[in-house]
């Protein structure tokens, strides 16, 4: 009995640490992708995100959009993260990040869904709205 309640434990134990190890990579690449937005830095930008993205969208399409925001509400001054969550659904892991960004004369609400490829997770989902 003590056997199978130590090997519960050691699973449950590798499983919340699977997860908490998601849930930083996961925020580092949101993080990496504001970073990359305030410097202009758009080449590192859209390597964060899926390549599935581009079948939507082409760069050129996002890149108009982000500067569009940037010329009506100037340039972000903050981002912080209000909620997120993780699921791992049919072996694919997703993870979804909101944000609160303030720019110079406005804010947002972000949203951001990743995606698990491989070993990494890349941008799959990016959508905003006036708050």
């Amino acid at each position: 009995m003590k056997r199978i309640v130590f090997i519960v434990i050691i699973t449950i134990g590798l499983f919340t640490l699977s997860s908490c190890n998601n849930i930083k990579e996961a925020k580092k690449i949101t993080n990496d992708f504001y970073i990359s937005r305030q410097n202009k830095d758009y080449n590192k930008m859209f390597s964060l995100f899926s390549t599935q993205v581009f079948e939507h969208s082409s760069k050129e399409d996002i890149l108009e959009e982000l500067v569009l925001v940037e010329q009506k509400f100037g340039k972000i001054k903050s981002y912080t993260s209000t909620g997120f969550e993780i699921k791992t659904e049919n072996g694919i892991t997703k993870a979804r990040f909101e944000y609160k960004v303030v720019f110079e004369k406005g804010k947002t609400k972000d949203e951001i869904i990743l995606q698990k490829t491989g070993d990494s997770f890349k941008i799959f989902y990016y959508n905003w709205v006036v708050k």
